[in-house]
């Protein structure tokens, strides 16, 4: 498979061909991405269709408990939030930094 840009760059190819497969959004890529299966002798024909991700996929899992006894930390983190285009929650590994931030 080739991504839309390396496609146009070997479009002048002869012996090269590409399908279009449409748009896909990659891993670590904010936005679809056009994607062509390269097509040429010798080279398998068929694939199963491609595994995309949702486009608002994060790394921060949804589905958490109460936050309990950190009321004063939330109040801060939300004040920060309000004044502050990105706030950054930093600390020791197992404090509870992903908890306090969904």
């Amino acid at each position: 498979m080739a991504s839309g840009v390396v496609a146009d760059l070997a479009s002048g190819t002869d012996d090269v061909g590409f399908a279009d497969l449409g748009q896909v959004v990659l891993r670590g890529q904010a936005s679809p991405v056009p994607v062509r299966q390269v097509l040429a002798a010798g080279l398998e024909a068929s694939f199963p269709a491609l595994r995309g991700e949702p486009s608002a996929r994060t790394n921060i899992d949804s589905s958490s408990g109460e936050l309990v006894g950190r009321a004063d930390d939330v109040g801060r983190v939300l004040a920060a939030l309000r004044s502050h285009r990105a706030v950054t929650l930093v600390g020791p590994g197992g404090m509870g930094k992903t908890r306090l931030a969904r």
